[in-house]
């Protein structure tokens, strides 16, 4: 448990996280420093109360560094706050707190530490602040390829915010129940994650099909719902592309779907298939005519602007889904 007590002397040291050699925030001129923070593993890190208060707006911070163990002390001697986080974690929640070059740890765990470690003091503008520093990382440390570790994480530190993100993230990944059912199996203690995982899953899909018929009656162009294809159904009085109905119903099934090259390939398919020679009742071959197709003609612009409609939809009903449970 963090605590709180007096000393009279100061350190400056350098502490390695790894292969990260870092200097301690220790080096505050003693004019502008009134406190000590000591570290889980003992390094010292002598900073102004004022920031450490008005900074990281921490209710938590601010009691323990105005506390009572102070008063009536000798000049020279200084408040020290005993942490529960080693150095590393200390030295970059530091950053983010005084007036200097904010650092995020190197790695997605110990990032997700951090994230931890600001909520567990409650610095909410803390936390907003490394947020926006992550945000701007590139590659960004929570992407489609990372996104099971990054959830995985985010639950063991209980990080809400981080864990959506990165389920969110999951649904651009193939995922059959199956292949839940296959984690779980090897990976008993993060089971119940898993299965947490997979009804949010289930949650997307299911409002998914509740949004994306109306999609079919108001969203696509009024040119793509007029083609005349030889293969065009109908939804809602409307005739267009069967193809097309159909790939907006693979989203529904499968979210990861949602992919321009996976619209076009739908659409490549549908046109290979119109013109692939057919034996007619005399079996002869024939092939069909150019204008039983009209799909081989949209313009690209509107391939895009169909992409667009079907992209917002299918965005502003997975951030509807606000839960894991």
């Amino acid at each position: 448990m963090t605590t709180a007590t007096s000393v009279t002397s100061e350190s400056k040291e350098v502490a390695t996280n790894g292969n990260e050699t870092f200097q301690l925030l220790s080096d505050y001129p003693a004019s502008e420093s009134d406190i000590i923070l000591r570290s889980l593993d003992s390094h010292t890190f002598r900073v102004p109360k004022l920031y450490i208060v008005n900074c990281s707006k921490s209710p938590l911070f601010r009691e323990l560094v105005s506390s009572d163990v102070a008063n009536g002390e000798k000049q020279e001697s200084l408040l020290v706050v005993k942490l529960d986080e080693i150095a590393a974690t200390v030295h970059s929640l530091l950053t983010f707190i005084l007036p200097i070059t904010p650092i995020l740890p190197s790695t997605m765990e110990n990032v997700m530490e951090l994230l931890a470690v600001a909520q567990k003091y409650q610095m909410e503008t803390v936390l907003i602040h490394i947020r926006g520093a992550i945000s701007r990382q590139d590659p960004p440390f929570i992407r489609p390829e990372t996104a099971h570790h990054a959830y995985f994480l985010a639950q063991k530190y209980g990080l809400h915010h981080e864990a959506i993100q990165a389920a969110r993230l999951t649904l651009r990944l193939s995922m059959s129940v199956e292949d839940m059912e296959d984690k779980v199996e090897f990976m008993p203690g993060l089971g119940a994650y898993l299965r947490e995982l997979w009804k949010y899953h289930e949650r997307v899909r299911t409002d998914l099909k509740l949004a994306l018929p109306e999609f079919r009656d108001s969203g696509i162009p009024d040119e793509v719902k007029d083609l005349q294809c030889g293969t065009s159904g109908s939804t809602g009085g409307q005739a267009f592309p069967r193809w097309l109905d159909d790939y907006i119903d693979s989203i529904a099934e499968a979210p990861h779907l949602l992919d321009l090259a996976e619209l076009e390939n739908a659409r490549a398919r549908h046109i290979k298939d119109c013109f692939r020679p057919k034996p007619n009742s005399s079996n002869r071959v024939i092939r069909p005519p150019l204008e039983l197709c009209s799909c081989l003609d949209i313009p690209s612009q509107t391939m895009r602007a169909v992409w667009g409609a079907l992209e917002a939809v299918v965005r502003r009903t997975m951030v509807k889904v606000r839960t894991l449970q």
